[in-house]
């Protein structure tokens, strides 16, 4: 519904999409990345609604859904599984954009392993996160409450010495860039 000729030149849309498989998808992603997305559903249910009187002003809200997501990562030529999720679950109050604020009441991440699946370096059954709010231009995160459920890890060594998430960690540069945020990012738990 658009309202081109009212003052407030409102428009709204409703856009709903369930069970996209990405598979067709899969050949169109960028081959130079570390990782490779190669297999996962998504669904969404969403409203969008723009008003400008003085101020643009967009504001999304509902829901989006991933199912059976996998990611494998390329080194060397060889695809190494890297994470499965089974499903990740988010309901937006408010999303917007042009504010850069975002309200989640919750997000729910469930049956994830982390390496390989026959012995997975890390894995969990629910991570739930509620009552997230983030607010770009504050730099600043709320999380109400957090929960995780069935956590697990595996801690190995190799032969040098090495523990396993060595790998799992970025070189991080010696210096700081130059583009550095002078105001940190503030996180309140609670």
């Amino acid at each position: 519904v658009t309202m081109p000729f009212a003052a407030d030149r409102r428009t709204q849309a409703h856009f709903q999409v369930k069970g996209l498989d990405v598979a067709p998808y899969l050949p169109y992603w960028p081959a130079a990345w570390p990782v490779r997305l190669t297999a996962g559903q998504l669904a969404w249910d969403l409203r969008l609604d723009f008003r400008q009187e003085t101020q643009p002003e967009l504001s999304v809200s509902g829901q989006v859904s991933m199912r059976h997501l996998k990611l494998q990562a390329n080194q060397n030529q060889s695809d190494l599984p890297l994470l499965r999720v089974g499903g990740v679950d988010l309901t937006i109050d408010t999303l917007k954009p042009l504010d850069g604020v975002l309200k989640l009441p919750q997000i729910r991440v469930t049956d994830v392993s982390w390496g390989s699946k026959e012995k997975p370096e890390a894995s969990w059954t629910e991570l739930r996160l509620e009552q997230l709010e983030v607010a770009v231009a504050k730099q600043w995160v709320r999380v109400g409450r957090v929960g995780l459920t069935g956590p697990q890890v595996n801690v190995t060594r190799d032969a040098q010495g090495r523990w396993m998430f060595e790998d799992w960690l970025a070189r991080a540069p010696s210096t700081p860039s130059s583009g550095a945020a002078s105001h940190p990012w503030q996180l309140d738990m609670g």
